[in-house]
């Protein structure tokens, strides 16, 4: 009976995103005390930076596309096979 106590089911929950929550935490504090102490460096100009890692993201996205489109192929090539067999059963004469 106990299992099913909604209490220790939801408290569950929280103990188990308890470490994730307190990291979040701690990593947006840190992050806002360099924000506080002016230690990001000044970049005056970005379009390089967003451009460069633009690039690459574009790349390995491309690659990405690529082998989802080779599977979708060999799926289509696969289901292709399988509905000109069916065919052949059908249109079988004995």
């Amino acid at each position: 009976m106990d299992d099913k106590n909604p209490y220790k089911i939801i408290l569950n929950i929280i103990s188990k995103l308890y470490p994730y929550v307190l990291l979040s935490l701690s990593l947006k504090m840190l992050i806002w005390f360099f924000e506080s102490a002016s230690w990001w460096p000044k970049i005056n100009n970005p379009g390089i930076i967003i451009g460069v890692i633009g690039f690459g993201i574009a790349i390995l996205l491309g690659a990405k596309l690529s082998v989802v489109n080779s599977r979708l192929y060999s799926i289509e090539d696969a289901v292709c096979r399988i509905v000109g067999s069916l065919r052949i059963f059908v249109n079988k004469k004995m």
